[in-house]
C-alpha cells in the first residue's frame, strides 16, 4: 500500500520544500534578528558546569550539547536536510533536486555536495580545496573543534556561527582570530557574517571593541565577540553582548561606523553594560532602524554624537540601576520625600549631570526629535523641540510592556520589587501596534526608507541593570512599598506628560493603549491607577493575553494570563477608586480583550461593578468587548457651554443685525446633540436682552468717580449716615416700578446694570424650584440664627443669618424650600486667605476636604447642582453676550480649574460661569453691598425664583426700583452698588452668582474692562444702534450735588 504522501505530485513537494528551504535561509540569517528576548535578569545563579575538554571547558550542555568530533548538533538544520532524513523515498525524491541544496548549510559535507563539488586551485596553498555549489554555513552550539573541519571560508556568502572559546579567559580567541586571520583570503565573497561567541553566563570580562574592514560585505553580526567586520557597502550591522560583558566602543567602533554611514540602513547595539569612548560626530543620512541599548549615562554619550534622520524608527533602552543606587534612610535621619516613595525625580536628575546627561525625559524627546540628539543630549538648546518631519504627532496608538523581577516569589506582594523593564512602544495605529508587538525584533524589516515614511515607529524600554539574582536580593528595600506602581508611572508621565525643563510636550495625541501580552497586569486598583493617570484623552484600551481565567481561583501571576481579578481591578478604578476631584480615563468608549485561545463558553454576562456603570461582556469567541459608561465630566460640561453660549451670542447678534443696516447674517445652527427645547430657551434668553438693549436709560452718573468714593470708604452699606451723604453727593431721579427689559447707561457709556424680566420660561422655574429641595440639607447648615431685635442697621457681621429677615416657618403649611443658604464654589479661598501664597479649596458647602468623605449636607449640595446643568448654562449665556470679558476671563479660568486635580471632581457639573453660586431661600435683603466678592467692573447675576408681583429689588444710590418676581435676572456690581430685596407674600429662593477677584488673579486669569455697550456687538454696530429711535431714553439730573464732607 502507498504512502499517502506518495500520492502528491513530486513536483508540488519539491515546490513546497524550495520555498520552506529559502524561507529557513532568510531567517537563520536575518541580520538583525534578536539575539535576546525582553527578559535578561537572572531568576536564580547558575551551577558552574565542570567539562573536562578545553574546547568546550565550563560552558553549560545548552550551549554546547556534545562536542563536534563526537556528534554534529541538531539544531539548524535545514528542511531539505529535514526531508532527506524522513524516508528513502522522500530522500531519493530531494537529493537530486540541485536547487534546493544551494543553501544549505556545508556543515553537513554529504548534505553539501548535492549543491555540487569542486576543485579551487589557489596560488599559495599547495594542494586544491574543495568547494561546494552551496555558499552558506551554518554551524550553531559549536565547540571550537568545528575550526579544524572548516579550514577556509574564502568561497562563502553567509555565515553563522556560534562557536566556544578555545582557552578562557583569552581575549583574542582562537575563533576570532582564524575568521580574522582568513579574511585577508582573496578573493573574498563574503556577503552575510554572523559570529557568536559562546561563554559561560557568569563570565564577567571587558572587550574592547576592534573593526576588521572587509571588501563586500552587507551585514554584520557580532555577539559578544570582540571582532565587529564592515566595509563600506554594509547595510545591516547587530552588536549584542551579554550582561555581564563591558565592551568598550572606543576609536575603532566609531571609524567602522563612520565608514559604513553613507550605506548603513539598520543598527542595533545591544550592549547593556557598554562603555563609550565616542570620537568624532558620525551622520548616519539613510538610516531607516535604530535600536540601542546601553546603560543610561554611555547611550546618552553616544546617541550625542550621532546624526540621525528625523523619520527614523528609533528604539531606546537606557539600563538604569535604580535599585541600587536609590537612598535608604536610618530611623532617626528624615528623608527628603515621603519615605514609602521611591524618590525616581531625584535618582533620574542624578543621572543628568556631568558630560554624560542621560534623564529619562531627554531619551523621550529623543524619540521625538531623533534628528536632534547632538542637541539632546548636550546643552539642551530650544531647537531641540520636535518638527512636523519628525511625524511625532502621527503617533496616536501607545503600548505597555512591564516586567516583573523574575527573582519574586508567588507569596510575595506583586508590586514590591523593582521591576525589571518598563517599554512604552509608539505608532500611528492598533494594526500597526500589533504588527510591532508580535515581531521580537521590532518588525525591522518593513522599515522604510526615511523619505517615504508617512508614519514611525519607536518606543523606550527603561530595563533595570543589576542582572545578578544574588545582587538583586541584597539590594531589597523593604520601606518601599510599591515600586513597581511608582516605576510605571514615572516612566509613563515623562513619555506622555513630558518632563525635564518643560521644554517637551509628551504624546498629547494618544488615544489608544494596548497592554502587552506578556506585560504585567495589576490586580489592585492602585496599580490600574499608576497605569492609566498619564493617559489624559485614552479612548480606547485593548488588553491583549495568551490565556483568561476567569475562575475565583488566586493563582501566582503568570506572563500572559489575564485574570478575573485584573478585570475586577480595572473597573474598581474605573468607576469607584478614583480619589476626590478626578475622574479616570474621562474620554474613554470601549476596551478590547485579545486571547490566543478561545474564551470560555460557559459564562456569557459578567458584571464587574453593581452600579452597572462597567460591564463585561464575554463570548466564545477570540476577542471581547467592554462598554464604559460615564458620567458628564468636567470637560464635557464645560464643551457643552461653549457651544450653548456659541448659539446663544450667536442668536442674539443675529437679532441684533436685523434691526440695524449690515449685511445679512445666517442664523446659527443648532449644536449637535443640545434637545430642541432647551434651544428654544437659548433664544428667549437672547431675545429678553436684546430687548433690554433696545431699552437703555441714560442716568447721570459718573461711573468712576462714584465707586472711588465707595472704594476709598471701603463701605458696605451698613452705615445709613455715609449713604444718604452719598445720595446727596450723587442726586439721582427715582425710577419706579419698573418691569420692562431694559439697561441702565452711566454718564460714560459704561452700563451699571441690566434687567431682564421673565428671561427664564416657567417650565424653567418650575424645574428650578423643585430642585431646591434636593439641597435642603445643606440649606439647613445654615439655619437662621437670633439676633439683637435692638440691631435694625445690622452693625453684627452675621446679619446675613440673623432670623429677623428670614420668613416664620410655622404652623400646618412649612416652607417648602426651608430657611437658610448655602454657597457652593468649586475652587476659592476661605475667609481672609486670599494671597498669592494660599491655595484654593472647594467650598465647605460643596465638598470635604481632601481625603475625607463628603457630609449628607455637602452631597445635597451636589445633587442640586447636577440638577441644574441647565440653568448654569442659561445664566452663563446672560453673561457672555451683556459682559463678553467678564465671560472670557471666567471660563479661562474655569478651564484652568478643571485640570486640577483636587477640583475636577466638582467641575464636571459646573456649568456657572462664576467662581461662587450662593442659594439663599425664603429671606428679605436689607441695603448692603457684597465687599468680600465682584469688584467695579465684575457683574453679579441675581436670580429670582418664587415670589410675588409686589417683590421689589431695589438699588437706592441709583435711585432705581424693579418688579422682581419669578424668573427674573438683574445683573449689576454688588460690590458698589448698595441694593435691596423687599418682603415677598410666597415663597422665594434667590441664586446669587458671583466673582472673586483673588481667586480669578490664582487661576491665572485678567481682571475685565468696563462693561460698555460696544464690546457686545461687532466694531461699528453699537453707533448705528444708538441713532434707532426709542433706544436711548434719557433721565435729568435730580438736582444740583452737595458740597458737605463724607462723615
Amino acid at each position: 500500500m502507498s504512502s499517502p504522501l506518495s500520492l502528491v505530485p513530486p513536483e508540488v513537494i519539491l515546490e513546497i520544500a524550495l520555498y520552506a528551504q529559502h524561507q529557513w535561509h532568510t531567517d537563520i540569517m536575518s541580520p538583525q534578528a534578536p539575539h535576546s528576548a525582553v527578559r535578561r535578569l537572572d531568576a536564580h545563579l547558575p551551577q558552574t558546569t565542570m567539562r573536562e575538554k578545553p574546547c568546550c571547558y565550563n560552558l553549560e550542555y545548552s550551549a554546547v550539547p556534545e562536542c563536534y568530533d563526537d556528534s554534529l548538533p541538531i539544531v539548524g538544520r535545514s528542511p531539505a536536510h529535514a526531508l532527506s532524513l524522513t524516508c528513502r523515498w522522500m530522500r531519493s525524491l530531494v537529493i537530486n533536486f540541485v536547487s534546493l541544496w544551494q543553501t544549505e548549510s556545508i556543515l553537513y559535507r554529504k548534505n553539501a555536495e548535492y549543491s555540487g563539488k569542486y576543485l579551487v586551485y589557489r596560488q599559495d596553498a599547495r594542494e586544491p580545496s574543495v568547494s561546494y555549489g552551496s555558499r552558506t554555513l551554518v554551524a550553531l552550539q559549536a565547540c571550537s573543534c568545528f575550526l579544524k573541519r572548516l579550514g577556509t571560508y574564502c568561497q562563502l556568502e553567509s555565515i553563522k556561527v556560534a562557536i566556544a572559546r578555545e582557552i578562557p579567559g583569552v581575549r583574542a580567541s582562537d575563533a576570532e582570530e582564524f575568521f580574522v586571520r582568513y579574511n585577508t583570503i582573496a578573493p573574498n565573497t563574503l556577503r552575510h557574517f554572523d559570529l557568536e561567541i559562546l561563554q559561560h553566563s557568569r563570565t564577567a570580562d571587558r572587550i574592547h571593541i576592534r573593526a576588521v574592514r572587509t571588501s563586500s560585505l552587507l551585514s554584520s553580526r557580532a555577539i559578544n565577540t570582540s571582532v565587529v567586520f564592515f566595509s563600506s557597502q554594509l547595510t545591516s550591522m547587530y552588536l549584542f553582548y551579554s550582561p555581564s560583558l563591558r565592551p568598550r566602543l572606543g576609536p575603532r567602533f566609531f571609524v567602522a561606523l563612520l565608514a559604513c554611514s553613507e550605506q548603513l540602513l539598520f543598527l542595533t547595539i545591544d550592549a547593556g553594560s557598554a562603555v563609550v569612548h565616542a570620537m568624532n560626530t558620525v551622520t548616519l543620512p539613510a538610516l531607516r532602524y535604530f535600536r540601542l541599548v546601553a546603560p543610561i549615562r554611555e547611550g546618552a554619550f553616544l546617541l550625542s554624537h550621532l546624526r540621525l534622520p528625523a523619520q527614523v524608527d528609533i528604539h531606546l533602552e537606557p539600563v538604569v540601576e535604580w535599585r541600587a543606587t536609590v537612598p535608604t534612610y536610618d530611623d532617626d535621619v528624615e528623608p527628603p520625600v515621603l519615605w514609602s516613595e521611591v524618590p525616581f525625580h531625584l535618582l533620574d536628575d542624578e543621572a543628568d549631570t556631568g558630560n554624560r546627561r542621560g534623564a529619562i525625559w531627554r531619551y523621550v524627546n529623543a524619540l521625538a526629535a531623533p534628528d536632534k540628539t547632538s542637541a539632546l543630549f548636550r546643552d539642551f538648546h530650544p531647537t531641540a523641540f520636535p518638527a512636523p518631519e519628525n511625524l511625532w504627532d502621527t503617533l496616536t496608538t501607545v503600548a505597555l510592556d512591564v516586567r516583573l523581577d523574575p527573582s519574586a516569589s508567588s507569596s510575595e506582594r506583586e508590586c514590591e520589587r523593582f521591576p525589571e523593564a518598563v517599554g512604552v512602544y509608539f505608532t500611528k495605529d492598533l494594526h500597526g501596534m500589533h504588527t510591532l508587538l508580535s515581531d521580537p525584533g521590532l518588525d525591522w524589516a518593513h522599515s522604510l526608507p526615511p523619505t517615504a515614511k508617512t508614519t514611525v515607529r519607536r518606543s523606550l524600554i527603561v530595563r533595570d541593570g543589576v542582572y545578578d539574582s544574588v545582587i538583586r536580593d541584597s539590594l531589597y528595600r523593604p520601606q518601599y512599598l510599591k515600586p513597581v506602581y511608582e516605576c510605571i508611572d514615572f516612566v509613563l508621565t515623562a513619555a506622555l506628560q513630558g518632563g525635564g525643563r518643560g521644554l517637551f510636550y509628551g504624546t498629547p495625541s494618544c488615544r489608544c493603549l494596548v497592554l502587552h501580552e506578556a506585560s504585567f497586569k495589576p490586580r489592585f486598583s492602585m496599580g490600574w491607577d499608576s497605569i492609566l493617570s498619564s493617559f489624559l484623552g485614552v479612548e480606547r484600551i485593548v488588553i491583549r493575553c495568551q490565556q483568561i481565567n476567569l475562575d475565583d481561583t488566586l493563582r501566582p501571576s503568570s506572563e500572559g494570563c489575564l485574570e478575573a481579578a485584573h478585570l475586577e481591578a480595572l473597573a474598581i478604578y474605573l468607576n469607584d477608586a478614583a480619589p476626590p476631584g478626578r475622574h479616570p480615563c474621562i474620554y474613554l468608549k470601549e476596551i478590547h480583550l485579545t486571547c490566543h485561545e478561545p474564551l470560555p463558553s460557559n459564562s456569557q454576562w459578567l458584571r464587574l461593578h453593581r452600579g452597572n456603570e462597567f460591564e463585561l461582556r464575554l463570548k466564545p469567541a477570540l476577542s471581547l468587548w467592554i462598554s464604559v459608561k460615564h458620567t458628564m465630566t468636567a470637560l464635557d460640561s464645560l464643551k457643552i457651554l461653549d457651544a450653548c453660549v456659541d448659539y446663544g451670542v450667536g442668536c442674539f447678534i443675529k437679532g441684533m443685525s436685523l434691526q440695524l443696516p449690515v449685511p445679512e447674517i445666517d442664523s446659527p445652527s443648532g449644536p449637535e446633540g443640545i434637545p430642541q427645547d432647551f434651544l428654544a430657551e437659548l433664544r428667549v434668553v437672547a431675545h429678553r436682552v436684546l430687548e433690554a438693549v433696545n431699552h437703555q436709560i441714560e442716568i447721570p452718573l459718573n461711573a468712576r468717580t462714584y465707586g472711588a468714593c465707595i472704594a476709598a470708604r471701603a463701605q458696605d452699606g451698613r452705615r445709613p449716615k455715609f449713604e444718604a451723604v452719598l445720595q446727596q453727593q450723587f442726586p439721582m431721579p427715582r425710577i419706579e416700578g419698573q418691569n420692562r427689559p431694559c439697561c441702565f447707561k452711566a454718564e460714560e457709556g459704561e452700563i451699571v446694570m441690566w434687567y431682564l424680566p421673565n428671561v427664564l420660561l416657567p417650565a424653567r422655574q418650575a424645574i428650578i424650584a423643585e430642585s431646591i429641595p434636593t439641597a435642603a440639607a445643606a440649606i439647613a447648615a445654615h439655619p437662621p440664627q437670633p439676633d439683637d431685635p435692638d440691631d435694625p442697621n445690622m452693625d453684627s457681621p452675621q446679619w446675613r443669618h440673623s432670623e429677623l429677615f428670614y420668613a416664620i416657618d410655622e404652623g400646618e403649611e412649612r416652607l417648602r424650600f426651608g430657611r437658610g443658604m448655602a454657597t457652593l464654589s468649586p475652587g476659592w479661598f476661605q475667609q481672609a486667605q486670599d494671597g498669592w501664597n494660599d491655595t484654593l479649596q472647594v467650598s465647605r458647602d460643596l465638598g470635604a476636604a481632601p481625603g475625607r468623605r463628603d457630609s449628607a449636607a455637602q452631597i445635597s449640595a451636589q445633587r442640586w447642582l447636577a440638577e441644574n446643568i441647565e440653568t448654569g448654562i442659561l445664566v452663563s449665556v446672560i453673561l457672555a453676550i451683556v459682559h463678553p470679558a467678564q465671560y472670557r476671563e471666567s471660563r479661562a479660568a474655569l478651564d484652568f480649574l478643571a485640570t486640577l486635580p483636587d477640583f475636577a471632581h466638582h467641575m464636571k457639573n459646573w456649568t456657572f460661569v462664576f467662581n461662587a453660586v450662593t442659594l439663599i431661600t425664603n429671606r428679605l435683603t436689607p441695603g448692603h453691598r457684597d465687599r468680600a466678592s465682584g469688584g467695579a467692573n465684575f457683574y453679579d447675576l441675581l436670580l429670582t425664583i418664587g415670589g410675588d408681583s409686589r417683590t421689589v429689588l431695589s438699588l437706592p444710590g441709583l435711585g432705581i426700583r424693579v418688579q422682581y418676581d419669578s424668573g427674573a435676572v438683574a445683573l449689576f456690581s454688588g460690590n458698589e452698588h448698595l441694593h435691596e430685596v423687599s418682603s415677598f407674600g410666597m415663597e422665594r429662593a434667590c441664586v446669587a452668582c458671583y466673582a472673586r477677584p483673588a481667586v480669578m488673579r490664582w487661576l491665572n486669569a485678567k481682571h475685565p474692562p468696563p462693561p460698555y455697550g460696544e464690546a457686545m456687538l461687532p466694531h461699528g454696530w453699537w453707533p448705528m444702534l444708538l441713532q434707532v429711535p426709542g433706544v436711548r431714553n434719557y433721565l435729568p439730573k435730580a438736582g444740583l450735588r452737595s458740597a458737605s464732607a463724607f462723615p
